[in-house]
């Protein structure tokens, strides 16, 4: 490039120079290689072009000016040691220099327009640039051989700049700050700087960390900046529409961030700020089992992670400067969201929490001084939450007012993870206050009203008017619950098809449960629960039963309930009083280890009154009969200690009518109307005592198994043993024996000594018209062969000796030589066990006894109506081989 050099100048009297310089194409390169001895810099390409006025007055002193100067740089390229540099072009228009020189120095530098276009700069590490810098009007005076200096910078500006390093990255579109002014004293070695700028902008900021975006913000603005040695202050300052990234997705970000009047001390290290607002907060994120995923993603903390160690050295190295503190005195963040979702879930659950309004008072980054916090918080799920109070964070202490309201069925997004069904309507409202100072303390009230919860197939199953919990309070050794009042709740309780009872399937089964328990059971001995003052008032409960082969539908209502105080190793008093059915009643009086029941319980519970037909379903599909009619009173008494039950089971039963049989695939055939004929007194009451009793930590052990035992055990009595259950009835002493009638062997003759048992079938006969006496032939095979056979054989042989005039035992050998071949050793024996009997003997025996029975009955004034003798005849054996019993029993008419 050719360059162009013009110098012009006129001198005139008194002293005074002027004129004109001029160049272009100026190689700088040349001109630093050729006369700057300056090894760490290196100009290695640029021109540079220059024209300016000049005048030079030597009159009273020195005065220099230069008038409408240009200058302007291009294309060039500076080496150094930390690095490049370059630009297109560098360019100075208008500059003007007034210079006076006499006894103090004055100078006044004005520059028009001053602009650097497309300047880089690149090293090893960093590499920055900007498409453009401008400058406007900057006017710089010195004075007082340069003592004071002002500057004054109506507008300087960047764009397009760009930054790259040290894995991060930053570009903004634009940087621009208006109205610099700076004064700058200087006194021997000191300096005092103060500074103002009307304000300063940018655009479009962007930062990128390990090449994936962290944030973006569309404009940065501080307003009326303030500096001097000691202080930093802005009036305003503005970020709008900034947004956070994890892996190039926003997950977070604000609307609009503003501070006003912020002051920052410089000597003292410390910022304050009045106001801070937030306007549009936004955090939206995932939380798995291993966290919250967009915040675990951030390559920023991948980065940070690694530098750890570096960050405590400088710590360490920083301990002897004043330690950085941050005040601000009002904090507002207004409309904030969040969208959270549970991806641990069986199935994803995403919140929504809003928070309209919060207000943070006298917060500092001293963590050791307390600020005031008021929030309003609303959730996705309708819940409305205002928290107000003050918090300390180092060491932690808080005192905060919560109140909490929901409408319950805004939670079913919720609760379908937990329970088979939905919420239809509700309302929650809890008062809380919360304080922590080295541990927790919680205090709350809790009102539940007009709760609806239906099941999956839109049915309602329980309705609750209103619960309220007068005081929670909860801290780090248990929780303590006073004044628990539930008023009008309602259970629809429903057994299906399949025996499944509706309310044991509405909670899900939840995998995680069993670890749940196992935490809770390691973490119990230290954690201590009270609860005392319960009343339950005026519940109802519809329970139906669609297993039965009869539809069942069974209602108990204004069943009321009391609890005085339940905690560990306290004995708890419960009573409890209700209507059953149409117009029985229960009552329940209970002393119990509410927390350990198997260790101390004292149960007793008395049901009257209960009409016997409203269990018809039960009778008709277990049993195979209807129950007309009847009332049943129960008294059950339990007593456990340490594991060991044992109870009393009362039952009467008033004036009980069996009905008509019905087809139950599921009945058990059991003699009821023989029972009830048995065990009914004179006034067709039935009383009966059912002692249970066992091992509760027998895995076997079950309560229904036991009680159930002891009800077959009666039937099984009432068939095998009606006797012993009558004499108990009627007071009749050894009323066993009367299940037989002696005779003796052989003989169709009763023994004497059992008329007095015919006596007392007299008793049983008189008070039960309802019952027969069932006699039931019988013999033994072989006492009574024998019998018969001796009697018999003696008849013969009494004829035989008075025919003969012989003795015994001559006729006894004269039979034996005749009837054996060889004289046996007891000859009388042989010869009665030969002795031959018609066939139907013993079959007549056994009737004729059973006849001369009936006979002796009839005698002592038993109706024949009540004796029934049995066609068949029974196999039986002989007592001693003295005595045949007749077997007796009993059935209904």
């Amino acid at each position: 490039m050719q360059v162009t050099v013009s110098f012009n100048a006129w001198i005139q009297n008194p002293l005074k120079i002027y004129g004109d310089v001029k160049f272009s194409g100026l190689k700088m390169n040349k001109i630093w290689q050729s006369y700057i001895n300056q090894p760490d810099i290196n100009i290695t390409k640029g021109t540079l072009d220059a024209k300016l006025n000049y005048e030079l007055s030597l009159d009273n002193g020195v005065n220099i000016n230069v008038n409408k100067a240009k200058l302007q740089a291009n294309e060039f390229e500076v080496l150094n040691l930390d690095g490049n540099i370059s630009f297109d072009k560098f360019s100075l228009d208008d500059i003007s220099l007034n210079g006076d020189f006499v006894k103090t120095s004055v100078v006044d530098v004005k520059i028009g327009k001053t602009s650097l276009d497309k300047i880089s700069f690149k090293n090893a590490e960093i590499a920055m640039s900007s498409d453009k810098i401008y400058i406007d009007d900057m006017l710089i005076r010195a004075r007082d051989d340069f003592k004071s200096i002002t500057t004054r910078l109506p507008k300087f500006g960047l764009s397009d700049i760009k930054f790259k390093g040290y894995d991060t990255e930053l570009s903004q579109s634009v940087f621009e700050f208006n109205e610099l002014n700076t004064l700058v004293f200087l006194k021997d070695s000191d300096a005092k700087i103060v500074a103002d700028l009307k304000n300063f902008n940018s655009q479009t900021s962007v930062i990128k960390v390990a090449g994936e975006k962290l944030l973006n913000i569309d404009s940065l603005n501080a307003n009326e900046l303030k500096f001097d040695n000691e202080r930093l202050a802005f009036g305003s300052f503005d970020a709008k529409k900034s947004d956070l990234f994890s892996r190039d997705k926003v997950f977070g970000g604000l609307d609009k961030l503003s501070l006003e009047d912020i002051s920052f001390n410089l000597k003292e290290n410390i910022l304050d700020v009045k106001n801070i607002k937030v306007l549009e907060l936004f955090y939206n994120d995932e939380i798995s089992k291993n966290g919250a995923k967009a915040i675990n993603n951030l390559a920023i903390l991948k980065k940070t992670s690694a530098k750890q160690t570096d960050k405590k050295a400088a710590t360490a190295n920083n301990d002897s400067k004043k330690q950085f503190v941050a005040n601000v005195k009002n904090i507002e963040i207004i409309n904030a969201k969040s969208n959270i979702t549970q991806g641990f879930l069986p199935s994803v659950l995403t919140h929504e929490i809003v928070l309209k309004n919060a207000k943070i008072g006298g917060f500092s980054s001293d963590l050791s001084k307390p600020f005031d916090i008021n929030a309003s918080i609303t959730s996705g799920e309708k819940v409305d939450i205002n928290l107000k109070g003050n918090a300390r964070l180092e060491p932690l202490k808080s005192d905060l007012n919560i109140k909490l309201n929901s409408k319950l069925k805004e939670l079913n997004k919720i609760s379908k993870h937990y329970i088979n069904g939905f919420i239809a309507g509700g309302n929650l409202s809890v008062d809380a206050n919360v304080k922590f100072d080295k541990s927790y303390q919680i205090n709350s009230h809790v009102n539940l009203d007009d709760i609806l919860i239906n099941d999956s197939n839109n049915l309602q199953i329980i309705n609750l008017k209103n619960a309220k919990i007068k005081n929670i309070n909860l801290n780090e050794n248990g929780v303590k619950i006073d004044g628990v009042t539930i008023n009008s709740p309602h259970l629809r309780a429903h057994v299906d098809d399949n025996k499944s009872l509706n309310l044991a399937l509405l909670a899900k089964v939840n995998s995680q449960n069993e670890a749940k328990k196992e935490l809770k059971s390691k973490s119990a001995d230290k954690f201590g629960v009270q609860i005392q003052d319960v009343a339950l008032n005026d519940m109802s409960v519809d329970f139906s039963d669609a297993s039965l082969v009869l539809p069942f539908l069974f209602k108990i209502k204004n069943l009321n309930a009391k609890v005085d105080n339940i905690r560990k190793n306290t004995i708890s008093e419960i009573t409890s009083s209700g209507t059953i059915g149409k117009g029985g009643s229960a009552n329940v009086q209970m002393r119990i280890n509410a927390l350990e029941p198997k260790k101390f319980s004292d149960i007793s519970l008395k049901f009257k009154d209960v009409e016997l037909n409203e269990v018809t379903p039960y009778s008709a599909t277990f049993v195979g009969r209807k129950i007309e009619g009847g009332v049943l009173d129960l008294s059950l008494v339990y007593n456990i200690e340490d594991s060991q039950m044992k109870g009393d089971n009362g039952i009467r039963i008033d004036t009980i009518k069996l009905g008509e049989s019905v087809e139950s695939p599921s009945a058990v055939s059991l003699p009821l109307q023989l029972a009830i004929s048995v065990l009914q007194d004179s006034n067709n009451v039935i009383k009966l005592n059912l002692p249970v009793g066992g091992d509760l930590e027998n895995p076997e052990f079950s309560y229904g198994g036991i009680v159930l035992q002891a009800i077959m055990q009666i039937f099984t009595d009432v068939v095998t043993s009606p006797f012993r259950l009558l004499g108990n009835m009627l007071g009749v002493e050894n009323a066993d024996e009367l299940a037989s009638i002696d005779f003796t062997a052989g003989s169709d003759e009763m023994m004497k000594s059992q008329m007095k048992k015919i006596d007392e079938f007299k008793k049983i006969t008189d008070a039960k018209k309802d019952i027969n006496l069932i006699i039931a032939p019988s013999y033994d095979e072989e006492v009574d062969r024998y019998a018969v056979q001796k009697r018999l054989f003696d008849r013969d042989m009494m004829i035989a000796s008075s025919k003969t005039n012989g003795t015994q035992d001559e006729v006894i050998r004269q039979m034996a030589a005749r009837q054996f071949k060889n004289q046996p050793t007891n000859a009388y024996e042989a010869l009665v066990r030969a002795r031959k009997i018609d066939e139907d003997t013993l079959d007549k025996l056994a009737k004729n006894r059973a006849q001369k029975l009936k006979q002796a009955m009839i005698d002592v004034g038993i109706s024949a109506d009540q004796i029934v003798v049995l066609e068949k005849i029974q196999a039986v054996k002989a007592q001693m081989d003295l005595y045949v019993p007749i077997p007796m029993g009993v059935e209904n008419k």
